[in-house]
């Protein structure tokens, strides 16, 4: 997960910044304490700002009341200059009023590092246990640098340190690789060997390897903490200060540009030189875009600037050769909006798209109406156009340019019923009545497809010379305006303002509006958890009916699955618009996926 994505409202910053502020006080004050605080003097400032503004930290709603409470007995008792002794009357109201927080705190609306951060303050605040203490002193890099100097004064005395476990761990792992890989390879294949001999050795391993990768994540943050780089530093002083300490295989020595780091997932978040954020890390076989940020000759740039028109690096899959390009952040933002205005600009013209795709499934032009059909198709089943890559090998799928005649259409009970396995494996089956006065293109469509399967052709959409219409025909037919015989074209296209692909993304945004509107007027006073399961469903309990999300039917209608639909194709301003309908904030997975900004205190007052 990026950082980029994981922000804070402006609720939830003000919320933990506070928090962190007052934890050397707690750790000084705390009776009871295993952590302590160096130099609490330097602290000072910023608790007697915090004594004389006495902020609402858990926001002002009636199931925050109890906590409220307390939070005001602690102001009334909280002199940040006093002895510890004279502090245990505050301590105790402010260990109170976390405590009523963390029962009530559904009400905040918590998502992502929201949930972690409520976590661990209410351990150390509620529970006075610093099991995650080290996690928590991490994540204050999410804040700002002032809270990160303040935060980084608390130490554990005896304990657990970050570069203590990794060094431990690292010896441990060499140890472990030693003793079952005979010093050999850890290879894919390898690793499937000793898991199948040694399976109780092997997860022992898997652990250490796990528990070395945490403490590696988190030295790393405090090497930044401890540099005060902030928010990102260049990647030849990163690299020189990790190899110091044994961590340099967290950057892969191929990267060029700038890092920053995360307090979840992989620690390092990757940037471009001029800072740009890219949308993950990318680790394997990592090879630089020599062309990043230079103009192509002949390129169309379109709405991404030269400085930023292309991906950034590029990897390889540890297992196959796949490989996998990677753009900033910015890049993915702005092709994402340009997808969204195509398909709302589709929208707009479906119904002039539509007259023209059923005028030309009359014509008398052979390329002309099988075209056309190909395209009425796609818009009755929001079937995919078809790659004909992914019908060759051991593994084939198909769309619709790539359908077999023999192999996937059959004509039963006055029905012409079109089956085959589509993309990710998702079984796919289109119906089309011959005769249906209820949808007269079902008929329409059944007719034509008819003449095709009696032309017996290998496959069903096929030229004249028996070939199949590729994807780019289909697309180049969709788009036409003007007649151009030189391309078959001689009474034009349909004229639609973008790709025949979009028809998917169309319908997927078309039924999830719908759904919004009926939901709305039939649903009133409803909760986190009923709208949540309308959205994307929920499974069956001992205690709860199950229920089918919107995403879930477009998942079906597009033979896709729910991620995907959600991150690709269904416009994601609808969807947080759905949330916010209700006033409640979308799940993390929109936020994640989508790269959409909530808006500050939006959820909370």
């Amino acid at each position: 997960m990026s950082s980029e994505l994981t922000f804070l409202t402006e609720f939830t910053r003000n919320l933990f910044k506070q928090a962190f502020l007052l934890l050397p006080w707690f750790a000084r004050n705390f009776q009871g304490r295993t952590f302590e605080v160096e130099v609490f003097r330097t602290t000072l400032p910023f608790l007697e700002r915090i004594e004389k503004e006495k902020p609402q930290l858990f926001g002002t709603r009636e199931q925050m009341c109890g906590a409220g409470k307390s939070l005001g007995s602690f102001f009334d008792k909280f002199r940040p200059e006093r002895a510890p002794e004279e502090n245990q009357e505050a301590v105790g109201h402010y260990m109170d009023a976390w405590e009523k927080a963390w029962k009530n705190r559904k009400c905040l609306q918590l998502r992502g590092h929201e949930v972690k951060l409520m976590k661990y303050f209410h351990e150390v605040f509620g529970a006075s246990d610093h099991l995650h203490l080290p996690e928590l002193l991490s994540m204050a890099h999410l804040i700002d640098r002032e809270t990160v100097k303040v935060a980084r004064k608390v130490t554990i005395p005896v304990g657990w340190e970050a570069k203590k476990a990794f060094a431990e761990k690292t010896e441990l792992l060499d140890s472990l690789k030693q003793e079952l890989f005979g010093g050999g390879d850890v290879t894919v294949q390898t690793c499937k060997k000793i898991q199948s001999r040694h399976p109780e050795e092997y997860k022992h391993y898997q652990q250490v390897v796990r528990s070395r990768k945490h403490a590696g994540s988190l030295r790393i943050i405090e090497i930044f903490d401890e540099k005060g780089w902030f928010p990102t530093v260049d990647r030849n002083t990163l690299m020189a200060r990790l190899k110091k300490e044994g961590l340099e295989e967290f950057l892969p020595s191929a990267f060029r540009g700038r890092l920053g780091v995360q307090p979840s997932g992989y620690p390092l978040t990757f940037h471009t030189e001029s800072g740009l954020e890219l949308e993950g890390p990318p680790l394997n076989s990592l090879v630089m875009n020599k062309s990043y940020g230079k103009e192509e000759e002949g390129k169309e740039y379109k709405i991404h600037p030269v400085e930023d028109g292309t991906y950034y690096c590029e990897t390889t899959a540890m297992v196959g050769q796949s490989k996998t390009k990677y753009y900033t952040l910015e890049y993915k933002r702005r092709a994402r909006e340009l997808k969204n205005e195509t398909v709302q600009r589709l929208a707009d013209k479906i119904d002039g798209v539509r007259g023209r795709l059923t005028q030309h499934i009359h014509s008398k032009d052979r390329d002309t109406w099988v075209r056309a059909l190909i395209c009425l198709f796609i818009d009755a089943t929001c079937a995919r156009v078809g790659n004909p890559e992914s019908a060759k090998g051991k593994n084939k799928t198909y769309g619709v340019t790539t359908l077999l005649t023999k192999k996937h259409v059959r004509i039963k009970d006055g029905q012409v019923i079109v089956s085959y396995r589509g993309k990710h494996d998702q079984p796919q089956r289109h119906k089309f009545k011959v005769r249906n006065n209820d949808h007269p293109y079902d008929s329409l469509i059944a007719e034509k497809l008819m003449v095709l399967i009696n032309e017996e052709n290998e496959h069903l959409f096929a030229r004249a010379d028996g070939k199949p219409y590729s994807p780019q025909q289909v697309n180049e037919y969709f788009r036409a305006k003007k007649a151009n015989a030189a391309n078959g074209l001689p009474e034009g296209g349909a004229e639609a303002p973008c790709t025949v692909h979009n028809l998917r993304n169309y319908h997927a945004t078309k039924m999830f509006i719908e759904f919004t509107e009926k939901f709305a007027k039939t649903k009133t006073d409803v909760t986190y958890e009923d709208v949540l399961a309308a959205y994307q469903g929920r499974s069956k309990t001992k205690t709860r009916s199950g229920k089918t999300g919107i995403l879930e039917k477009v998942a079906k209608k597009l033979g896709n699955t729910v991620p995907i639909c959600r991150k690709s194709y269904v416009d994601p301003k609808e969807q947080l618009f759905f949330f916010k309908l209700w006033g409640y904030r979308p799940p993390e997975s929109i936020i994640r996926d989508v790269f959409l900004d909530e808006g500050d205190g939006a959820y909370v007052d």
